[in-house]
């Protein structure tokens, strides 16, 4: 893995994530630290696992030494997250060492009840779930949020797919034989939000 230009007219992933007091080491010749944050590491996985191959994150796609081209990286923060296929939102945890809920970190079982051949599970609102998180108290995130076309956001208790038609977000974890199901919610879980928070990282 290295940090390269990205080539024109293709497909790219861009995630947004609360940086917290993670400090990485040396950066090597590949533009990036010889250890990688557990949140980085597992966006990787997951781009990787849906047959994309580039990932911008502004820890390491920003020149961060150099105020010039950081500034102008900055002003472009607009069009490189409304023109990214896919946003991937981390918006569990307080820091980039906390890694994905469901890649790295195993999630709990829903509170769940069997009558019969029904199942009744306990289902945890995504918007309170988000209103609550760091993520939602940095500006910066709140943003990149906002301008994603399409995001993929990892929360503690659920993964939430969300476009501009509709959201759709995993509903049983699969211990069973039974599929998966996924359903739809008619508000987007964005549309409450409010940055309750300072601009910060």
């Amino acid at each position: 893995m290295l940090v390269v230009p990205l080539p024109s007219e293709v497909q790219y992933v861009t995630l947004s994530y609360v940086w917290g007091s993670t400090v990485d080491g040396e950066v090597e010749q590949s533009g990036l630290p010889a250890q990688l944050s557990q949140t980085v590491k597992d966006t990787i996985v997951v781009v990787h696992n849906l047959g994309l191959r580039y990932l911008w994150v502004d820890r390491y796609c920003i020149p961060q030494h150099d105020p010039t081209a950081r500034q102008q990286q900055i002003g472009r923060m607009a069009d490189i997250y409304s023109a990214s296929t896919l946003t991937i939102i981390a918006a569990d945890g307080q820091d980039a060492n906390h890694g994905l809920t469901g890649v790295s970190k195993p999630r709990s079982e829903p509170l769940h009840i069997r009558i019969g051949t029904s199942c009744l599970v306990s289902h945890l609102c995504i918007r309170d779930e988000l209103q609550d998180s760091k993520w939602n108290t940095r500006g910066w995130t709140y943003q990149e949020g906002m301008l994603a076309q399409r995001r993929l956001v990892f929360a503690q208790s659920k993964v939430v797919f969300q476009c501009q038609t509709l959201c759709r977000f995993e509903d049983l974890s699969q211990t069973s034989n039974e599929p998966q199901h996924s359903h739809e919610i008619v508000r987007p879980p964005f549309s409450s939000l409010k940055t309750t928070g300072d601009e910060a990282q």
